[in-house]
């Protein structure tokens, strides 16, 4: 996969704006292996914000 963005650009992205780019990237694909991710990640922050 392309490289579609830098680090330093994301620095200036809101959550939005990444979300965004992320369903525009993903589009036309099979989203289960991506929504499987996305609910790992959000387990593991959940539980080091604790």
């Amino acid at each position: 996969m392309a490289n579609v963005t830098t680090t330093k650009e994301l620095a200036y992205w809101s959550t939005a704006e990444i979300k965004n780019k992320i369903l525009e990237v993903v589009k036309g694909r099979d989203l289960e292996p991506l929504k499987a991710k996305v609910e790992f990640y959000k387990n593991e922050l959940s539980k080091s914000a604790q």
